[in-house]
């Protein structure tokens, strides 16, 4: 995994990252909002909005240990409905 570090955004790496620590797919850390992170606690938690087990009423949570939360820190905005990982922003970086 370290060798791609290089060759990805700061962003990418964040999301490579995120996604080992909490378990996540791709897809749902690409489109984690804060408006969605529980951050009120020690551990965060992370309810998406869609998930596969949405249609049987069934809540999805993704628990984000403090040690990993500094990987989301760094993409605190003031806009809580954007999305952390901007594909924009990315490209620009």
């Amino acid at each position: 995994m370290e060798a791609v570090k290089p060759f990805v955004s700061r962003q990418v790496w964040a999301m490579i990252q995120l996604q080992l620590a909490a378990g996540m797919r791709p897809q749902k850390v690409r489109i984690i909002r804060w408006c969605d992170v529980d951050r009120y606690g020690e551990v965060w938690c992370y309810e998406p909005r869609i998930h596969k087990m949405e249609h049987k009423n069934r809540h999805r949570r993704i628990y984000i240990r403090p040690i990993d939360q500094s990987i989301l820190g760094e993409f605190l905005k003031a806009d809580q409905e954007a999305y952390i990982f901007s594909r924009r922003n990315a490209e620009n970086e």
